[in-house]
């Protein structure tokens, strides 16, 4: 999905969209074992998708026309990541993602593009408003926190290849300073929780005048905390969801841009002292996109991390 594919956010509650993300932080944000350490990590996660695909005129960089033929097309992105949150203070939540990507593309079989580098890096802050886990276990729990952060351009974002200009979906960056504001409300009761994230990205424009649309990210997930001897296993289910407006290149809409898309989200964690690793697979079951775009195909994510005081 072109305009959606830089959202190398999942928002899930158990491992670190958004994401979205966009590259969000909300997974973060989760009651689990480790909530309230500091903690860092390492993520992998892979997205990828199918169909026809209608390229962008690469000869003169006009983004608005397009050629006039249609490929079978597969895209895969890969993104490997360092990802950490510190606490200045119990109420204050800082975190980063530093990822590193590898995105490739097939043409009719045959490979067309096929890079790696550094992506855009993400940094992001969250208040906590309202924290009642520190009570007794037989209350209903609840957790709120707010915030915002910003995305760096670091990624290259006018990669070219020996055949063509690599379209902007296509490149580690998006050449744009962005913010994002995030919501996350959380609610326990015993072994069963409940978790919603709202994030939104207000995108910048390149120094090619590309603008990639605002994004809404929306996750939604039940989960359940289960001790086995000395390990805490949480399986989650929920529902992930992702919607962009036209991307715009020297104020021209881009119609092969946009739309909205939700996955079936089924994922588990295992928490042992100070370690924990988490999996994440996504299933897409509706989607809706604007122009002629590849249709989205299953995510994995998959994590460890450490945490400490």
């Amino acid at each position: 999905m072109n305009c959606l594919k830089g959202l190398i956010t999942n928002a899930l509650l158990t491992i670190v969209q958004i994401s979205f993300a966009c590259d969000l932080c909300s997974s973060y944000l989760g009651i689990n074992p480790h909530y309230n350490k500091n903690s860092i990590g390492i993520r992998y996660r892979e997205s990828s998708f199918l169909g026809e695909h209608t390229h962008f005129n690469d000869h003169n960089h006009d983004f608005s026309e397009t050629i006039n033929s249609t490929n079978q097309s597969k895209e895969v992105y890969r993104t490997t990541e360092i990802y950490g949150r510190w606490y200045p203070n119990p109420k204050l939540q800082l975190f980063y993602t530093i990822p590193f990507g590898r995105h490739t593309e097939w043409e009719n079989r045959k490979m067309q593009t096929d890079y790696y580098g550094i992506k855009d890096v993400l940094a992001i802050g969250q208040f906590q408003l309202i924290n009642t886990i520190q009570r007794d276990s037989s209350q209903l729990l609840h957790r709120l926190l707010i915030g915002g952060g910003i995305k760096l351009p670091t990624g290259t974002y006018k990669k070219k290849n020996s055949i063509k200009v690599i379209d902007p979906t296509m490149q580690l960056g998006s050449g744009s300073l962005d913010l994002m504001v995030a919501g996350t409300y959380l609610a326990k009761y015993k072994r069963l929780g409940w978790s919603t994230t709202i994030t939104y990205s207000i995108n910048g424009k390149n120094r090619i005048n590309y603008r990639f649309a605002n994004r809404l990210n929306i996750t939604s997930q039940l989960f359940y905390e289960n001790k086995i001897g000395k390990y805490t296993v949480m399986p989650s289910l929920g529902i992930y969801s992702e919607l962009a407006q036209r991307d715009q290149w020297k104020e021209v809409t881009q119609y092969n841009t946009g739309g909205k898309v939700s996955f079936a989200v089924i994922g588990i964690s295992l928490y042992k002292n100070n370690w924990a690793v988490n999996f994440n697979y996504l299933n897409p079951v509706y989607e809706y996109l604007f122009g002629q775009q590849g249709e989205n195909q299953a995510r994995i994510t998959t994590g460890v991390s450490h945490a400490f005081n």
